[in-house]
């Protein structure tokens, strides 16, 4: 039996505060996390400031470091999505399973892409490079990559265990563990890259020192003070019916994420065409950019558990009031931040490379796309909703849309067909995003004004085709 009380439900009380309550912990996890990005990037440059190969070399990592947060997300929203939807609707049954069985499922993921990744990793990263990037560029990726695999595929298991705390609402614990992992991380970085002399490989073993201390503190955390959802290292505890249906609604948000990485590895191969210093610029704003993405991150962190114990309980005017609320923050305060950030950009960016053409590129793409990401942010917001419905295919109809269908094609029109530089790239970036708001809020209002009485709705049953 267990000794602790439950935690409280979200399905009464006013929604507007909810949301932020369980979003800010999020959003400060992911500005502490941004906070040691840039400063990963920067500690790399030090190695040697006026060269432009090793965060370039670390750009040609990040679709895989993407993938492998693709699969960590499918993990977290599915076990999330379950125990959100398993809270609402009083399903005891899924909840006295869900923990070993989300452990399970996770460590296998991990030994197997663990397993992959060291036998083509270094062949990966030297494909998306191409022939435009230098030979010590994609030397650099690949000693990143080595020593980053362990902890990416930790992050697995970590995610798990922070999709339970996400559907029962214990945002804290998760934000406690992001600080812990980012503190460690920047105590390791100089002391790994510069004391022990292992230049960028260290910054790739400090980050999977980093997830690993994060990934044991969760756990601790399970077992010091469970709630609803308990680990117990028990073959009873898995069961089959609820690790298909994290995997049900995982697996849809896996490939979600895969298409994104998928998407950006073309899109990083037509960018590094245009030059190293070019490349260099867009991997350090697609680190820094996440200070307007963190807004979505956290709403939709909270949106997706709101979703989830109210469409279980049946409390549909919820789901619509948390959706409008937490689609209009997310829209206030990504257009506030952006603004921050275009402002902020050329000192931020100085601080990151002593090259005067990569800042100069930075600030420019900044000016051009930061204050479209309304629409992603958005995208996101949204994509939670189906998520909380436990109906994930229409997210990934939603990416493959834009990604796969108008952002790529478009990119490799632009450079390869018609010789456009980066202008017309970012140029094309701020329509689509822009363009991306009006058609998401329509598709998630329309998804959820069909969405079926959560009397018909059960954990362990597929739920409906969208």
């Amino acid at each position: 039996m267990n000794q602790n009380p439950p935690t409280p439900t979200l399905t009464s009380g006013p929604v507007g505060p909810q949301l932020i309550g369980m979003a800010l912990p999020v959003m400060v996890a992911q500005l502490i996390v941004l906070v040691y990005g840039l400063a990963d990037s920067w500690f790399v440059s030090r190695i040697d400031s006026q060269a432009t190969h090793l965060v370039s070399g670390m750009g040609l990592v990040f679709p895989l470091f993407f993938f492998f947060i693709a699969l960590g997300q499918g993990l977290s929203t599915g076990t999330a999505s379950l125990v959100a939807r398993a809270l609402g609707g009083k399903d005891d049954a899924a909840l006295e399973k869900a923990g070993d069985s989300a452990l399970f499922l996770s460590l296998g993921g991990a030994i197997l892409v663990a397993a992959l990744f060291y036998a083509f990793g270094g062949q990966l990263v030297g494909l998306i490079a191409g022939s435009s990037l230098s030979p010590r560029a994609v030397a650099a990726g690949q000693s990143f990559l080595f020593w980053l695999i362990p902890g990416l595929a930790l992050l697995l298991v970590n995610n798990a265990l922070a999709g339970i705390l996400q559907g029962e609402g214990r945002m804290m614990v998760t934000f406690a563990a992001s600080g812990l992992s980012v503190l460690l991380n920047l105590a390791l970085d100089p002391l790994l890259i510069f004391g022990c002399g292992l230049g960028i490989a260290g910054a790739g073993l400090a980050t999977s020192l980093s997830i690993a201390v994060s990934t044991l503190f969760l756990l601790a955390a399970f077992l010091r003070n469970p709630a609803n959802v308990r680990i117990r290292f028990r073959l009873s505890g898995i069961k089959a019916s609820v690790m298909a249906e994290i995997a049900r609604v995982g697996a849809p948000q896996a490939g979600n994420m895969m298409l994104l990485s998928l998407g950006f590895v073309f899109v990083n191969y037509a960018v590094s065409s245009l030059g190293e210093d070019v490349m260099n610029a867009w991997a350090l704003v697609g680190r820094a950019d996440d200070l307007i993405l963190m807004v979505a991150y956290g709403l939709s962190a909270a949106l997706l558990t709101m979703t989830g114990q109210n469409a279980g309980a049946g409390n549909w005017d919820r789901v619509k009031t948390a959706l409008r609320l937490a689609t209009l923050y997310g829209l206030i305060a990504s257009l506030v931040l952006s603004l921050l950030y275009i402002l902020l950009a050329r000192p931020l960016f100085s601080l990151l490379s002593d090259n005067p053409a990569v800042v100069e590129h930075c600030v420019r793409q900044v000016a051009w796309i930061s204050w479209s990401y309304a629409g992603v942010v958005a995208s996101i917001i949204i994509n939670a909703l189906f998520l909380g419905l436990g109906r994930p295919w229409a997210g990934v109809v939603m990416t493959f849309l834009r990604m796969e269908l108008v952002l790529v094609p478009g990119v490799f029109l632009l450079v390869f067909s018609l010789g456009k530089g980066m202008n017309e790239l970012l140029a094309f970036f701020a329509a689509v995003n822009v363009l991306t708001l009006p058609l998401v809020w329509f598709w998630g209002s329309s998804v959820l004004r069909r969405a079926r009485p959560a009397a018909d709705i059960t954990v362990m049953e597929p739920a409906a085709a969208e």
